[in-house]
Protein backbone atom coordinates (compact mmCIF):
# COMPACT_ATOMS: atom_id res chain seq x y z
CA UNK A 1 0.00 0.00 0.00
CA UNK A 2 1.09 3.60 -0.62
CA UNK A 3 1.18 5.62 2.58
CA UNK A 4 2.48 8.94 1.30
CA UNK A 5 3.94 10.75 -1.70
CA UNK A 6 6.64 13.36 -1.12
CA UNK A 7 8.50 15.20 -3.90
CA UNK A 8 8.86 12.17 -6.17
CA UNK A 9 9.37 9.48 -3.52
CA UNK A 10 6.68 7.12 -2.23
CA UNK A 11 6.46 5.69 1.27
CA UNK A 12 4.90 2.23 1.02
CA UNK A 13 4.07 -0.53 3.46
CA UNK A 14 2.85 -4.10 3.51
CA UNK A 15 -0.55 -4.93 4.96
CA UNK A 16 -0.80 -7.32 7.86
CA UNK A 17 -2.96 -7.72 10.95
CA UNK A 18 -3.30 -4.15 12.29
CA UNK A 19 -2.88 -5.42 15.86
CA UNK A 20 0.48 -7.13 15.30
CA UNK A 21 2.54 -4.07 14.25
CA UNK A 22 4.55 -6.17 11.80
CA UNK A 23 4.32 -4.07 8.60
CA UNK A 24 7.40 -3.60 6.44
CA UNK A 25 8.08 -0.11 5.12
CA UNK A 26 9.77 0.92 1.88
CA UNK A 27 10.92 4.07 0.10
CA UNK A 28 10.28 3.75 -3.64
CA UNK A 29 11.23 6.01 -6.56
CA UNK A 30 8.88 5.26 -9.50
CA UNK A 31 11.13 7.22 -11.89
CA UNK A 32 14.24 5.07 -11.30
CA UNK A 33 12.32 1.95 -10.18
CA UNK A 34 14.62 1.75 -7.14
CA UNK A 35 13.50 1.06 -3.59
CA UNK A 36 14.96 0.51 -0.16
CA UNK A 37 13.53 -1.50 2.72
CA UNK A 38 13.61 0.45 5.97
CA UNK A 39 15.07 -1.29 9.02
CA UNK A 40 12.68 -1.78 11.90
CA UNK A 41 12.86 0.67 14.82
CA UNK A 42 13.78 -0.95 18.11
CA UNK A 43 12.16 1.22 20.79
CA UNK A 44 8.52 0.25 20.32
CA UNK A 45 5.68 -1.02 18.13
CA UNK A 46 5.25 1.12 15.02
CA UNK A 47 1.90 2.91 14.71
CA UNK A 48 2.84 4.55 11.43
CA UNK A 49 5.57 6.39 9.53
CA UNK A 50 5.89 9.57 7.54
CA UNK A 51 8.32 10.72 4.86
CA UNK A 52 10.03 14.14 4.77
CA UNK A 53 11.93 14.90 1.57
CA UNK A 54 12.77 18.34 0.17
CA UNK A 55 15.41 18.08 -2.58
CA UNK A 56 15.76 21.87 -2.63
CA UNK A 57 17.01 21.81 0.97
CA UNK A 58 18.78 18.46 1.28
CA UNK A 59 19.77 15.52 -0.89
CA UNK A 60 18.58 13.12 1.84
CA UNK A 61 15.12 12.19 3.03
CA UNK A 62 14.05 11.52 6.61
CA UNK A 63 11.48 9.06 7.93
CA UNK A 64 9.61 9.81 11.14
CA UNK A 65 8.16 6.86 13.02
CA UNK A 66 5.38 7.07 15.62
CA UNK A 67 5.56 4.20 18.09
CA UNK A 68 4.17 2.76 21.29
CA UNK A 69 6.98 2.81 23.82
CA UNK A 70 8.06 -0.63 25.00
CA UNK A 71 9.08 0.73 28.38
CA UNK A 72 6.03 3.01 28.78
CA UNK A 73 3.08 1.38 26.94
CA UNK A 74 0.78 4.29 27.83
CA UNK A 75 3.02 6.66 25.91
CA UNK A 76 4.10 7.35 22.35
CA UNK A 77 7.59 8.10 21.15
CA UNK A 78 9.18 9.37 17.94
CA UNK A 79 12.15 7.83 16.12
CA UNK A 80 13.82 9.37 13.07
CA UNK A 81 15.68 7.55 10.31
CA UNK A 82 18.20 9.08 7.91
CA UNK A 83 19.91 7.24 5.02
CA UNK A 84 23.09 9.12 5.88
CA UNK A 85 23.51 7.10 9.07
CA UNK A 86 21.33 4.12 8.08
CA UNK A 87 19.87 3.78 11.55
CA UNK A 88 17.07 5.03 13.77
CA UNK A 89 17.46 7.40 16.69
CA UNK A 90 14.98 8.39 19.38
CA UNK A 91 13.76 11.99 19.20
CA UNK A 92 12.88 13.73 22.45
CA UNK A 93 10.92 12.27 25.34
CA UNK A 94 7.94 9.95 25.36
CA UNK A 95 4.53 11.64 25.50
CA UNK A 96 0.94 10.59 26.28
CA UNK A 97 -0.97 9.03 23.42
CA UNK A 98 -3.13 11.44 21.43
CA UNK A 99 -6.16 10.40 19.39
CA UNK A 100 -5.35 13.01 16.71
CA UNK A 101 -1.81 11.72 16.05
CA UNK A 102 -1.90 8.52 14.01
CA UNK A 103 0.68 8.78 11.15
CA UNK A 104 -1.50 6.67 8.87
CA UNK A 105 -3.38 8.36 6.00
CA UNK A 106 -3.58 11.93 4.78
CA UNK A 107 -0.09 12.99 5.89
CA UNK A 108 1.23 16.10 4.14
CA UNK A 109 4.83 17.33 4.14
CA UNK A 110 5.19 21.09 3.63
CA UNK A 111 7.75 23.72 4.51
CA UNK A 112 9.79 21.58 6.90
CA UNK A 113 6.86 20.05 8.76
CA UNK A 114 4.69 16.93 8.53
CA UNK A 115 1.01 17.78 8.87
CA UNK A 116 -0.61 14.79 10.56
CA UNK A 117 -3.90 16.70 10.23
CA UNK A 118 -5.01 20.20 9.36
CA UNK A 119 -4.67 21.18 13.03
CA UNK A 120 -1.42 19.50 14.06
CA UNK A 121 2.06 19.23 12.54
CA UNK A 122 5.46 17.76 13.44
CA UNK A 123 8.27 20.25 12.91
CA UNK A 124 11.01 18.06 11.40
CA UNK A 125 13.84 20.52 12.06
CA UNK A 126 12.90 21.29 15.67
CA UNK A 127 11.53 17.75 16.21
CA UNK A 128 8.38 18.79 18.06
CA UNK A 129 4.62 18.86 17.56
CA UNK A 130 2.89 22.18 16.96
CA UNK A 131 -0.74 23.26 16.85
CA UNK A 132 -2.10 24.72 13.60
CA UNK A 133 -4.95 27.23 13.41
CA UNK A 134 -7.78 26.61 10.96
CA UNK A 135 -9.72 29.41 9.21
CA UNK A 136 -12.06 31.24 11.54
CA UNK A 137 -15.75 30.53 11.14
CA UNK A 138 -17.83 33.60 10.26
CA UNK A 139 -21.56 34.10 10.87
CA UNK A 140 -22.32 30.42 11.48
CA UNK A 141 -21.73 27.74 14.09
CA UNK A 142 -18.57 25.64 13.79
CA UNK A 143 -20.70 22.54 13.15
CA UNK A 144 -21.92 24.19 9.95
CA UNK A 145 -18.45 23.88 8.40
CA UNK A 146 -16.38 20.93 7.25
CA UNK A 147 -12.94 20.59 5.70
CA UNK A 148 -13.23 18.45 2.56
CA UNK A 149 -9.66 18.72 1.31
CA UNK A 150 -6.18 19.28 2.76
CA UNK A 151 -2.97 19.02 0.76
CA UNK A 152 0.13 20.54 -0.83
CA UNK A 153 0.86 21.54 -4.42
CA UNK A 154 4.02 23.11 -5.85
CA UNK A 155 5.05 24.70 -2.58
CA UNK A 156 1.56 25.80 -1.53
CA UNK A 157 -0.53 24.30 1.28
CA UNK A 158 -4.31 24.37 0.83
CA UNK A 159 -7.49 23.36 2.55
CA UNK A 160 -11.05 23.53 1.27
CA UNK A 161 -13.87 24.40 3.64
CA UNK A 162 -17.58 24.05 2.85
CA UNK A 163 -20.65 25.37 4.65
CA UNK A 164 -23.68 23.12 4.99
CA UNK A 165 -25.88 26.09 4.00
CA UNK A 166 -24.24 26.13 0.53
CA UNK A 167 -22.45 22.86 -0.18
CA UNK A 168 -21.60 23.88 -3.76
CA UNK A 169 -19.41 26.75 -2.56
CA UNK A 170 -15.78 25.73 -2.01
CA UNK A 171 -13.66 28.17 -0.02
CA UNK A 172 -10.06 27.35 -0.94
CA UNK A 173 -7.63 28.62 1.70
CA UNK A 174 -3.86 28.85 1.41
CA UNK A 175 -1.37 28.79 4.26
CA UNK A 176 0.93 31.79 4.62
CA UNK A 177 4.53 30.93 3.73
CA UNK A 178 5.63 31.34 7.36
CA UNK A 179 2.99 28.82 8.46
CA UNK A 180 1.24 31.25 10.82
CA UNK A 181 -2.23 31.34 9.31
CA UNK A 182 -4.60 30.98 6.37
CA UNK A 183 -6.04 33.37 3.81
CA UNK A 184 -8.84 32.87 1.30
CA UNK A 185 -7.23 32.16 -2.09
CA UNK A 186 -10.18 31.06 -4.21
CA UNK A 187 -13.96 31.05 -3.84
CA UNK A 188 -15.37 28.42 -6.18
CA UNK A 189 -19.01 27.68 -6.84
CA UNK A 190 -19.37 24.26 -8.47
CA UNK A 191 -23.10 24.52 -9.21
CA UNK A 192 -22.24 24.24 -12.91
CA UNK A 193 -20.84 20.78 -12.22
CA UNK A 194 -24.02 19.84 -10.35
CA UNK A 195 -26.12 20.98 -13.32
CA UNK A 196 -23.96 18.96 -15.71
CA UNK A 197 -24.09 15.83 -13.52
CA UNK A 198 -27.42 15.96 -11.61
CA UNK A 199 -27.05 12.32 -10.53
CA UNK A 200 -24.59 13.44 -7.85
CA UNK A 201 -27.54 14.89 -5.91
CA UNK A 202 -28.52 12.45 -3.18
CA UNK A 203 -32.20 13.32 -2.88
CA UNK A 204 -32.73 10.93 0.03
CA UNK A 205 -30.57 13.23 2.20
CA UNK A 206 -31.27 16.66 3.60
CA UNK A 207 -29.84 19.51 1.52
CA UNK A 208 -27.69 20.48 4.53
CA UNK A 209 -26.16 17.01 4.86
CA UNK A 210 -22.44 17.13 4.02
CA UNK A 211 -22.91 14.03 1.84
CA UNK A 212 -25.75 15.56 -0.19
CA UNK A 213 -23.51 15.86 -3.25
CA UNK A 214 -21.79 12.62 -4.28
CA UNK A 215 -18.57 14.32 -5.31
CA UNK A 216 -15.07 14.42 -3.83
CA UNK A 217 -12.12 16.78 -4.19
CA UNK A 218 -9.05 14.69 -5.00
CA UNK A 219 -6.52 17.47 -5.42
CA UNK A 220 -5.79 21.16 -5.68
CA UNK A 221 -3.09 21.67 -8.32
CA UNK A 222 -1.25 24.97 -8.65
CA UNK A 223 0.07 25.77 -12.11
CA UNK A 224 3.10 27.76 -13.20
CA UNK A 225 0.63 30.55 -14.00
CA UNK A 226 -2.37 31.52 -11.91
CA UNK A 227 -4.77 30.69 -14.73
CA UNK A 228 -3.39 27.13 -14.89
CA UNK A 229 -4.47 26.19 -11.34
CA UNK A 230 -7.26 23.64 -11.05
CA UNK A 231 -9.19 21.14 -8.93
CA UNK A 232 -9.42 17.41 -9.55
CA UNK A 233 -12.99 16.27 -8.80
CA UNK A 234 -14.24 12.70 -8.67
CA UNK A 235 -17.87 11.81 -9.34
CA UNK A 236 -18.17 8.11 -8.36
CA UNK A 237 -19.18 5.82 -11.18
CA UNK A 238 -19.01 8.62 -13.73
CA UNK A 239 -16.00 10.81 -14.29
CA UNK A 240 -12.89 12.50 -12.96
CA UNK A 241 -12.94 16.21 -13.84
CA UNK A 242 -10.39 18.98 -14.16
CA UNK A 243 -11.97 22.22 -12.91
CA UNK A 244 -10.10 25.47 -13.59
CA UNK A 245 -9.96 27.69 -10.51
CA UNK A 246 -9.75 30.92 -12.47
CA UNK A 247 -12.10 30.72 -15.46
CA UNK A 248 -14.36 28.01 -13.89
CA UNK A 249 -14.27 25.80 -16.99
CA UNK A 250 -14.09 22.02 -16.61
CA UNK A 251 -13.65 18.92 -18.71
CA UNK A 252 -13.33 15.16 -18.29
CA UNK A 253 -9.96 13.63 -17.50
CA UNK A 254 -11.42 10.13 -17.30
CA UNK A 255 -14.82 8.72 -18.15
CA UNK A 256 -15.71 5.60 -16.17
CA UNK A 257 -18.64 4.89 -18.50
CA UNK A 258 -16.18 4.28 -21.31
CA UNK A 259 -15.68 0.53 -21.30
CA UNK A 260 -15.99 0.02 -17.54
CA UNK A 261 -18.74 -2.15 -16.10
CA UNK A 262 -21.22 0.00 -14.15
CA UNK A 263 -21.01 -2.10 -10.98
CA UNK A 264 -17.23 -1.86 -10.97
CA UNK A 265 -17.25 1.88 -11.68
CA UNK A 266 -19.53 2.59 -8.73
CA UNK A 267 -17.08 0.80 -6.41
CA UNK A 268 -14.39 3.33 -7.36
CA UNK A 269 -15.21 5.97 -4.77
CA UNK A 270 -11.98 7.88 -4.41
CA UNK A 271 -11.24 10.62 -1.94
CA UNK A 272 -8.11 12.58 -1.08
CA UNK A 273 -6.52 9.80 0.97
CA UNK A 274 -6.82 7.40 -2.01
CA UNK A 275 -4.82 9.55 -4.44
CA UNK A 276 -1.20 10.68 -4.49
CA UNK A 277 0.66 13.39 -6.34
CA UNK A 278 3.75 12.30 -8.23
CA UNK A 279 6.62 14.21 -9.83
CA UNK A 280 9.76 12.83 -11.45
CA UNK A 281 12.77 12.59 -9.17
CA UNK A 282 16.39 11.68 -9.91
CA UNK A 283 16.97 10.56 -6.32
CA UNK A 284 18.82 7.26 -6.27
CA UNK A 285 20.41 4.96 -3.75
Amino acid sequence: MISQSCNGLLLCHTVHNPFTFDENYYIFNPTTQQFVTLPRPLSGDVIGMSLAFDPWKSSHYKVISLQISKLEPANHLIEIYSPEHKKWRVSGQTFPRHYDICFKNGLVYWNGAIYVSCIKRFNVEQEKFEEVAIPEVQDHEEDDYRIVYFGESYGHLHLIQVNRQNLALYNVYEMKHDGTGWFLKYEVNVEDVVLAFPHIIRGFLETTDFHYYGMAVLDVVRGDKEEDSFLILHIPGMVILRYNLVDKSFYKLWDFDNGVHDAFAWCLHFDRSNTYQYIESTYCW
